[in-house]
């Protein structure tokens, strides 16, 4: 929008105007050139914040930028707590469990059984987590499609990256203690508290 300067008065009278300048070469060398060509026509006018288009552009997205580095962050956070409740819970399901490994494995049941038993259960458990999980995320992009703009509400990538992890978590939370009690004599797995 093109308003004179010359024309506007009263309380929304400009102090202050704005100049575009397209240039062929580099904008930085020419910014002396500008100074000089706006001091020769008026010495007392001073000529400040002169800044590329870049420089500009970069200051305005200065805070949305910003605020996407701290989503970024705190996602990356809640995935972390997340990864280590999820460890922390399934690990102390499947140590509760040490007696009824032992008992299985005096009665004849084989390491390999254990373990099956014990990562069947737990991809079974993070399985129906992660239904539930997408499932919200995808009913809570629906949500937000509206407030987005140049982005799509459904990051594919980033959603399997996430479930991938966390399948990862539970998988390693379920073998290591199941590992761990079936290779404990049976006797001592039995006495365990």
């Amino acid at each position: 929008m093109f308003t004179p300067i010359f024309q506007t008065t009263g309380d929304s009278a400009w102090n202050s105007a704005t100049i575009f300048i397209r240039t062929a070469g580099d904008s930085a060398l020419i910014a002396g050139a500008i100074r000089s060509a706006i001091q020769a026509i008026d010495p007392n006018l001073p000529p400040y914040g002169i800044s590329t288009m870049n420089q500009q552009v970069g200051s305005t997205l200065a805070q949305p930028r910003m605020l996407a580095t701290l989503t970024i962050f705190f996602g990356l956070l809640a995935l972390t707590l997340s990864a280590v409740g999820l460890y922390g819970v399934v690990s102390y399901g499947v140590t509760q469990r040490t007696g009824e490994i032992g008992l299985r494995m005096a009665l004849g049941a084989s390491r390999g059984s254990i373990l099956n038993l014990a990562l069947g259960e737990t991809a079974a458990m993070a399985s129906a987590g992660i239904l539930l999980g997408a499932g919200m995320a995808l009913t809570a992009a629906r949500l937000v499609r509206s407030m987005l703009y140049g982005v799509t509400a459904v990051d594919t990538p980033s959603l399997a990256a996430a479930i991938g992890l966390l399948t990862a978590v539970a998988l390693c939370a379920g073998f290591w203690p199941a590992r761990r009690a079936s290779r404990v004599d049976p006797m001592t797995a039995l006495r365990y508290e």
